[in-house]
């Protein structure tokens, strides 16, 4: 773990810009099977990581869909620049800024801002080629051979990660027993579900050192001892590179 906390503050390697002149952050829940919502809900209830979200995106601006916005009861996230991206010209989204794609979204935000685009799918799909970073927390099963969670059912899927466009650093060095509630799973929900939060840095991307989201910053924020946990060995953890979605996806 050392090594892989070590290789993400210390690297060096030069970097071309990122095409919009911003540093562009998906940050997104993902389950076993990429499935990210359904029915415009999570579908789990993550308190720690959604403490998280809140703490890096305050003060910050943050890009998400219509659907997004209305799956937040049509109230912006405070504390935050919300802009909402529609192709309705005369949508009104209270409190919020609204474009009409995801480019215009970002360019609305000053030239080398840290911006962050949290949903829906759609959305996502566009972002990627403009990404910079992503920072997802994977849930799954502390032994996933043992197979104690059938796959989160869910209509909304996150994007395939490249292994041939991503760099990948470990943000939390270890895992976290995952949910307050999970519906359907009531009677073994701290058997075997975790999650933890891996960040992926695209290659060649022109991120300054100082404003990278850091595998330390990350942990700070979800470091509570008495549920940490070691992480899955090597042989059983998940990998998000190119996992297939579902076939209803």
């Amino acid at each position: 773990m050392n090594e892989s906390r070590d290789a993400a503050d210390s690297d060096t390697s030069v970097r071309r810009p990122s095409p919009l002149g911003r540093e562009v952050i998906l940050i997104a829940a993902v389950g076993p099977n990429m499935v990210i919502g359904d029915a415009q809900k999570l579908p789990w209830s993550l308190p720690r990581d959604m403490r998280l979200f809140r703490r890096l995106t305050v003060g910050q601006p943050v890009v998400m869909g219509r659907k997004t916005f209305e799956s937040l009861n049509s109230r912006p996230l405070p504390r935050r620049r919300n802009i909402v991206v529609t192709r309705n010209h005369g949508y009104v989204a209270r409190g919020c800024e609204v474009a009409f794609s995801l480019r215009e979204a970002i360019e609305q935000t000053a030239p080398g801002s840290r911006v962050f685009v949290i949903g829906g799918g759609s959305i996502y799909d566009q972002a990627m080629p403009f990404a910079t970073a992503l920072l997802i927390t994977e849930i799954f099963d502390e032994n996933p051979n043992e197979n104690l969670f059938e796959p989160f059912t869910g209509d909304v899927f996150f994007p395939r990660i490249d292994r041939a466009e991503w760099d990948e650093a470990l943000a939390s060095a270890r895992s976290y027993i995952a949910a307050s509630r999970i519906p359907g799973y009531a009677a073994v929900k701290r058997k075997g579900l975790r999650f933890r939060v891996r960040r992926f840095v695209r290659k060649g991307a022109n991120v300054d050192r100082e404003a990278r989201l850091r595998v330390r910053e990350v942990e700070s924020h979800l470091s509570v001892p008495k549920v940490a946990v070691e992480p899955p060995r090597e042989t059983t953890q998940v990998d998000l590179f190119d996992r297939p979605q579902s076939p209803t996806s």
